[in-house]
């Protein structure tokens, strides 16, 4: 009773229960990204949070990095002029133990495996973020492991505005974690790290292409 949110950072497929029930309870949810499994799930969460009245929110921890709230507040100010392309990627190679454990849920379709939803996700967060909108078209062509998850994929946003977005999430590519979001009179770059970053001194790079 004295607790008044929850953390949730269990699978994928855990997500949605494990949400409901502190919804439920009365409790404020921070939940790890994925938010759900699909976007039924992610309705039927979203709609308990607002019938309790209580805050649901899903995990991106980068969007509250210093460095991405500078880009946020650069983009907005107009540094780049109007925005109109965003890039993402968030790759890296699995260890060849991992290809054969199991209990990987990673690799486990029941268990919300799969690399959209385990890094893929942050190249789409980013992408709605930057552009402030949802997209109206989705496009993506993906590798699958034999048992059956998404290993290597690229995708591509549209927007209604003419705006475009591309990521790429990748189980089996050597490390990448970066974004740029274009603009009509220059580009910001996360050239490393972008979306766990580690390092004491967080970089970006800001590029103007005046006419």
């Amino acid at each position: 009773p004295e607790v008044d949110a929850i953390y949730i950072p269990l699978p994928n497929h855990l997500h949605r229960p494990w949400t409901l029930k502190a919804l439920n309870a009365g409790k404020h949810v921070l939940c790890e990204k994925p938010l759900a499994c699909n976007a039924n799930e992610a309705r039927e969460m979203a709609s308990a949070a607002k019938d309790a009245g209580l805050v649901l929110m899903e995990a991106f921890m980068y969007r509250f990095h210093p460095r991405s709230q500078r880009i946020k507040q650069m983009v907005a100010e107009g540094s780049i002029g109007t925005p109109c392309l965003v890039r993402a990627a968030f790759c890296f190679r699995m260890r060849e133990k991992d290809w054969v454990n199991a209990d990987n849920a990673r690799l486990r379709l029941e268990m919300g495996g799969g690399a959209l939803l385990d890094v893929g996700c942050y190249g789409v967060s980013v992408a709605r973020w930057l552009l402030g909108a949802e997209p109206t078209q989705v496009q993506a062509q993906a590798v699958y492991h034999s048992g059956g998850a998404d290993v290597h994929l690229v995708g591509s946003l549209s927007f209604a505005d003419s705006s475009l977005a591309t990521f790429e999430a990748s189980f089996v590519s050597a490390l990448q974690q970066t974004f740029t979001v274009v603009g009509r009179e220059g580009a910001i770059e996360l050239p490393h790290n972008a979306f766990v970053p580690w390092e004491k001194d967080a970089v970006f790079v800001l590029r103007r292409y005046d006419e």
